[in-house]
């Protein structure tokens, strides 16, 4: 017999025969908290967008005459929609 779930905004229906021993997990909302946490530079975690940008620079020349580095970084908002990048060309 069919029996309604109600996950977040959907009505799903389950039509397993064997009882639920666990509930169904949040798969996206478990991957968007981990990619906030990745991009959070306040975060004491190891592994996240600030310690994998020091672990790769700086960057130096063969020669030891250039060397690139990060001073620091920032994600903001785009100034463009996808739509008007479209419309735009760009």
């Amino acid at each position: 017999m069919a029996k309604p779930l109600k996950l977040d905004y959907r009505l799903r229906v389950d039509f397993s025969k064997v009882e639920k021993i666990l509930d169904i997990p949040d798969l996206l909302k478990l991957n968007v908290d981990s990619f906030r946490e990745f991009l959070n530079k306040n975060t004491k975690i190891e592994k996240n967008l600030d310690n994998a940008l020091k672990s790769i620079f700086p960057i130096d020349d063969i020669h030891g005459r250039l060397r690139l580095e990060i001073v620091d970084w920032e994600i903001k908002h785009p100034r463009f929609s996808p739509d008007e990048c479209k419309m735009k060309g760009l």
